[in-house]
Order: C-alpha cells, then structure tokens, then sequence
C-alpha cells in the first residue's frame, strides 16, 4: 500500500519534471526577432515578414517577431538580452556593439533618407521659418530626431520639439495642422498616395540612405549567426520596400557606418545616458 502511494507520487512528480523540461525546450526552440518600434505596428509586421519566413527556413524553428512601445524601451529590452537577433539603426548599434559586445551578423543599407516635411498650407522656405513651428520627432532616440536636431542646432535655431510615439503619429499630426512640420524617414513620405502626398512639402533631406544592423546577443553560437546570415540575405531587396542591400559586414562596412554616425553619435549615448538605466 505504502509502496503503491510512494510509486504514484512519484510517478506525478516525474511527469511534472518532464512536462517543465519539455516546455523549456520547446521555449528555447522560439528564436526571438526584434524589429525597431519606428512606425506602427502593421508597417513593423509587413517589413519583418519575408525575413521572418526566410529566417525560419534557415533555423528549422519557429520565429517570434518582437519589438517594444519606443526606441528606448527597445534598446532597454536588446541590453536585458530579451530577444536572440534584432535590427537596430546605425546610432544604435555602434553603442550596443562598443559598449554591450553585441555581434554583428548583417549588414543593412535601407531605401530612405532623413526628411523635414511641412503642410504646403505653410509654404516654409528653409529651416529658420520651419524652426517657428513645431518640430514633431518620432523619439528621442530615433535617428531622425538626432539627424533633425543637428540640422537646426547647426543652423543656431532653437525650435519648440514635440516627441510622438512613432513617425506614423508625426505624418498623421503633420495633416491636421499647417503650422507644425515633421522629422521623418522619407519612404514614410514617397508611399503616401498623390492626394496626400501633395498636401506636404519637403524642407529638408538628408545627403546620405539610413543604414543599420542586425546584430545578435553575444551568447548566440557561430551556427546560428551562420544561420541567420543565409536567411537574411535570401531576401531578395528588390521585393522589399525599405530594404535596398545587406552584406555580411566587413571592416569597410563598420568604418562606413561609423562615418555616417558620428556627427550624431555623442549626442545619441547622451541621450542613451539619459533615458536608460543602461546596465554596465
């Protein structure tokens, strides 16, 4: 009798073990991909999944796209290793790979330019008259805003900034009001339709295409960083709207992102320092 409790209890407490075992693996068999909260979430879902797809080829795994409510808690979420592999905007990425020995597994170089966009009820000329407005940014830490605020810092104007929570809210803001322009990424302009593009006009443009990274934690095995290599570069750029190349990244690739970063880069760990309860 005694026997036969000890063996059932025994027998559940081992079918406990398992099951916990069993769904660890099964947890750690979900790769974590991050996309950066730039834009809303349907914009997010439709750039990520053809990657999502060839990713999931590579690994033989399921893929979970991730991200977070801004830059900020993004770059918080990549610092506490909370997802596998992330792409993440140049500025950043510098900062996770100097300061956090994030690896880096793809090279990115996207279709889009840095724009200031105002209404064309406004008919701003320049920046000083642009700077009498608001400025609307999609973040503190979003490469627009950093590339935005050296434009009117430069030009020794000190504007009224508004922070929204992504640059979707910035276009869609832009549209109700005549006195206010808009620091964006340009493909957020060129895909709007004739009718809405014709009530914005462009102030501003970058002279350099936004780059970036898909970097992976530092723990992630050779394999999979192999792994993620093939996927990422199976996705044909011609067939992706934001996506113009990607390239493992050589020493000539990291000196050129470098380059185009560090006119914002101290200005971007500043605002890191500020924001974050960066972990060290």
């Amino acid at each position: 009798m005694v026997y036969n409790i000890w063996m059932n209890r025994f027998s559940f407490f081992l079918c406990i073990l398992l099951l916990c075992q069993s769904q660890g693996l099964f947890a750690q068999e979900v790769f974590r991909y991050g996309v950066a909260p730039w834009t809303n979430l349907k914009l997010l879902q439709s750039w990520a999944s053809p990657i999502k797809n060839s990713l999931e080829k590579q690994l033989k795994n399921p893929v979970q796209i991730t991200s977070a409510a801004d830059v900020g808690a993004y770059l918080q979420k990549a610092i506490d290793l909370k997802m596998d592999a992330f792409q993440v905007p140049s500025h950043l990425a510098v900062y996770l790979i100097d300061e956090h020995g994030f690896q880096p597994v793809i090279y990115v170089e996207g279709r889009s330019q840095v724009l200031l966009v105002g209404s064309a009820r406004s008919q701003f000329q320049g920046l000083k008259q642009a700077s009498e407005g608001q400025v609307l940014l999609g973040g503190p830490l979003t490469i627009t805003t950093q590339v935005g605020k050296k434009w009117f810092r430069d030009a020794g104007l000190v504007p009224q900034y508004v922070y929204k929570k992504d640059q979707w809210k910035v276009m869609d803001e832009l549209f109700s009001g005549s006195n206010k322009v808009g620091v964006v990424m340009s493909v957020m302009f060129e895909s709007l339709t004739p009718v809405l593009k014709s009530k914005l006009i462009e102030i501003k443009r970058s002279d350099f295409f936004v780059n970036g990274m898909l970097l992976a934690v530092p723990s992630l095995d050779s394999n999979t960083v192999k792994k993620l290599q093939q996927g990422f570069l199976s996705v044909k750029s011609d067939e992706h709207y934001f996506l113009m190349s990607a390239h493992i990244p050589t020493e000539k690739h990291m000196n050129k992102m470098r380059n185009v970063i560090s006119p914002y880069y101290s200005e971007t760990v500043s605002e890191i320092n500020k924001q974050l309860n960066v972990k060290r």
